[in-house]
């Protein structure tokens, strides 16, 4: 499926919005959900420069009915649609003012269930799918987090970069980050593709188990859908549809 700038974007309905973008996932799941449920909607990839993006919001409120937002811009949907918060957003619905939510957490939570993932957890990254994370983990038990920038995130524990003593170790910064390898245990990288990703690939290399982010795509999909539509999402359709 080819990519759309948002400059060119008339009347369309649903899509994802990014900097890059041609490599999400997205529309085959809901092209998959939609099939699924005979909806007739189409569901686009648009690609939008970080300069450009309050702008780009603007004009898509008044031709799309709903968004699914990723990197870079979860952090800057709030305020560009009139809300106080810069909490991070992956999901906007443009009915009435503008509804922001964000899935990253409840997806990750329900990709490390299905996977029987649990213990004790370090968050790699500073953006806003780890503040999600970090959010959602904290809940329920101690959550630690180390990034390159020393950045304090609400509901975490500052660490140092290394493994040693953590049963899960969840990468959120879209890179390869450079750790002390010591100890055994599970990585989950939010990152996904069709082969491993080079995280992935580093912690197989020191013994740890490696999980990329198709699972939690997967569900912060299901949770969307159920958030645009107000009913349960064919989630099994959707699993079929993933590479």
């Amino acid at each position: 499926m080819a990519v759309v700038s948002w400059q060119d974007v008339v009347d369309e309905e649903y899509g994802v919005i990014g900097d890059p973008i041609a490599h999400s996932w997205s529309p085959l799941l809901f092209d998959a959900a939609f099939a699924a449920s005979e909806r007739k909607c189409r569901y686009i990839r648009i690609h939008c420069l970080e300069p450009e993006f309050e702008d780009a919001i603007a004009a898509l409120r008044t031709r799309m009915k709903g968004l699914n937002i990723t990197a870079p811009f979860k952090g800057r949907v709030r305020p560009a649609l009139g809300h106080e918060s810069s909490m991070s957003c992956n999901a906007v619905s443009f009915e009435g003012v503008g509804q922001c939510e964000s899935f990253d957490g409840a997806g990750l939570i329900a990709a490390l269930n299905e996977l029987k993932l649990g213990g004790r957890v370090l968050i790699i990254g500073a953006g806003g799918a780890a503040q999600a994370a970090c959010n959602e983990l904290a809940k329920n038990q101690e959550v630690y987090n180390w990034n390159r920038l020393g950045k304090r995130l609400a509901s975490a524990i500052p660490a140092q970069p290394e493994v040693q003593g953590f049963d899960i170790v969840i990468n959120a910064t879209g890179a390869c980050p450079e750790l002390e390898w010591t100890g055994t245990g599970s990585v989950y990288d939010l990152s996904y593709s069709a082969t491993p990703t080079p995280f992935m690939v580093e912690a197989i290399r020191y013994g740890w188990d490696a999980y990329d982010g198709r699972l939690m795509l997967l569900y912060q999909a299901a949770l969307t859908y159920e958030f645009w539509f107000h009913q349960p999402a064919p989630l099994e359709a959707m699993r079929e549809a993933l590479p």
